[in-house]
């Protein structure tokens, strides 16, 4: 951090976002149907911390965001140790992927070339690749496959493998959404960025 107001600014901007995160998780969580369960915003305060701070902070706010929620809001199941873990990683790759090309790229701010248009878009395209890439990466490989074999190892230890076959096709729509939705929300995300950037 160059200066404590900057420090200052990260905690804090943290701490609001993981205290929106445990208040969109909980209050604006819809149940759907079986197979797509629940659907949520929950990951917009994860998308904003990695845009606006980077991938240590929106590590913290998946993290905690979660081990908040459950520990004021407990669902009667015990707590899973190990998917706070895979959240942490879940939400570094976030920040990982789009820290940097959001702050590089014509989203955030102008660069003066001679095509400042056709760089803009490329630019924006650019942002838009690299939250695809760490949604494939969190949606289908984190979330999918390691979340799920996890979820059956708390089970059943020796059925975890057999757990993690029967389920993947169940929750594939689901994460397959969730790519969709992210993918076109995020770019839709930097203008208010943009605005807490310019105004800290």
């Amino acid at each position: 951090f160059k200066s404590n107001r900057q420090k200052i600014f990260y905690i804090v901007m943290t701490a609001f976002l993981i205290a929106l995160y445990v208040a969109i998780d909980k209050a604006l969580t819809v149940i759907v149907s079986p197979v797509l369960k629940t659907v949520s915003l929950n990951f917009v305060p994860v998308i904003v911390a990695a845009m606006l701070l980077g991938p240590i902070s929106s590590a913290a706010v998946f993290c905690l965001g979660d081990v908040v929620g459950s520990t004021l809001f407990p669902t009667g199941g015990a707590p899973f140790y190990l998917l706070w873990v895979t959240y942490f990683v879940m939400g570094f790759v976030y920040g990982l992927f789009m820290y940097c090309p959001f702050i590089k790229s014509g989203i955030y701010e102008k660069r003066l070339i001679k095509n400042e248009k056709a760089n803009k878009v490329a630019n924006v395209a650019f942002f838009v690749l690299m939250v695809f890439i760490a949604l494939v990466i969190v949606k289908l490989f984190i979330s999918l496959i390691v979340n799920t074999y996890v979820i059956g190892w708390y089970l059943d230890k020796a059925t975890a493998l057999q757990y993690l076959k029967a389920n993947l096709l169940i929750r594939l729509p689901k994460n397959l959404i969730d790519i969709a939705i992210i993918t076109v929300v995020a770019p839709l995300l930097a203008p208010i960025v943009k605005m807490i950037k310019k105004n800290k």
